[in-house]
This record gives C-alpha cells, sequence and structure tokens, in this order.
C-alpha cells in the first residue's frame, strides 16, 4: 500500500501543530514554508541520529581503501555516503570492541583485512518509507523547532515537545527502535586501569 505520508504532509502537519494554515505550496514565500523548508533537512538528521530507526538501518560490505591509516591501525575502510552513525548488529548486540575499529572521519579504522561488514542508520531515507508515528514524531519536532519563528508563543513549542515525546514512547513500545542504546564496551584504557 503506497504511503501518503510526504514532505508536503509532513509540513502541514508541523504547521497544523503550530496553529498556523497549511500551504498548498511548500516553496511558497510565506514565513511558515520558508522556517519549514530551512529546518526540515537538519531536523530529519538530527532525529534520524537519535535512535536506531529500524526502516532506516542499512548493511554495507566496505573493501579496504588503498591508503593506509598514519599510524595505529593496519587498514581503514571509506564510510557509506550516506552514512550517520553505526548501529548494532541487532537488538542484542553490542558496537563492535573500540580495540578492533573506530570511526574516525571518513574512515572506519580497523585492524582487519576486509570487507568490513557494517550496519549503520542511512541518511538515505524518503518520506514514503517513514512509518506513520515517525512521521508524528517528526512532524512535531519540526513544529518545536520552528515555534519561535512561525508563533513567539512558548505556550505552542510545549504542546509540541508534549506530542514529540508521545510519539517517541510509541514508537519505542512498538518496538520500532531499539529499547535502549547499547553501551559501547568499556574502553582497553579504562579496563587496563581496572
Amino acid at each position: 500500500m503506497p504511503s501518503e505520508i510526504n514532505q508536503t504532509t509532513i509540513i502541514n502537519r508541523a504547521l497544523q501543530i503550530l496553529g498556523s494554515p497549511p500551504v498548498a505550496n511548500i516553496q511558497a514565500n510565506d514565513r511558515g514554508a520558508r522556517a519549514m523548508n530551512t529546518a526540515y533537512k537538519p531536523v530529519l538528521f538530527s532525529i534520524l541520529q537519535e535512535n536506531y530507526w529500524y526502516f532506516a538501518i542499512k548493511r554495507a560490505k566496505l573493501p579496504a581503501d588503498t591508503a593506509k591509516p598514519l599510524h595505529t591501525w593496519l587498514n581503514q575502510f571509506r564510510l557509506p555516503g550516506d552514512f550517520i552513525m553505526m548501529a548494532p548488529e541487532d537488538q542484542l548486540s553490542q558496537f563492535p570492541d573500540p580495540a578492533a575499529q573506530i570511526v574516525e572521519g571518513d574512515f572506519i579504522l580497523s585492524n582487519e583485512d576486509g570487507p568490513l561488514n557494517v550496519r549503520y542508520v542511512t541518511s538515505s531515507v524518503t518520506e514514503s518509507s517513514f512509518p506513520a508515528l515517525f512521521a508524528e514524531a517528526f512532524s512535531a519536532q519540526l513544529a518545536v523547532m520552528t515555534c519561535e519563528q512561525i508563533t513567539q508563543s512558548s505556550a505552542k513549542q510545549k504542546n509540541a515537545i508534549a506530542i514529540y515525546d508521545r510519539q517517541i514512547s510509541l514508537y519505542k513500545k512498538r518496538n520500532f527502535i531499539l529499547r535502549e542504546k547499547p553501551r559501547a564496551p568499556k574502553s582497553v584504557w579504562l579496563s587496563a586501569r581496572d
């Protein structure tokens, strides 16, 4: 079943939360449309980085780069262009041991030869892939971030925050994101001090 969720419906829902009229054209030159368009991508990438959303998880097999790291590590693997952050292998997994690999700049540094299997949160998502609960949370977060510019109302901003918190809570209950972010393994340096 095709999704009815798109950039226009998300922006209009955010405007509705703020008590502002919807826009027929999201490229319109009015205060609401301009504020939403400016905030749209930064807020989307921010909310994608908050949790491990199942619809935004991707896997890749990364070949070792021909250039070698300057020191400490044997190989480097270029991150995919749509990389936001590493994700654990599954709900019960931990992140790889920091003694085995780390993310640094545009690369994962590791002593493995490769190819390196990774699971990560991607920025290559489309609105049609958004579950309804995520779309509602995203709309509420857009409303929070643009409220001052559009309405100058702290009461409306508090309402948008409450909607966002409720949607995230529902999303977690539905198991669409991990209940708790896995903890990174204890660093080698800290382990040596114990």
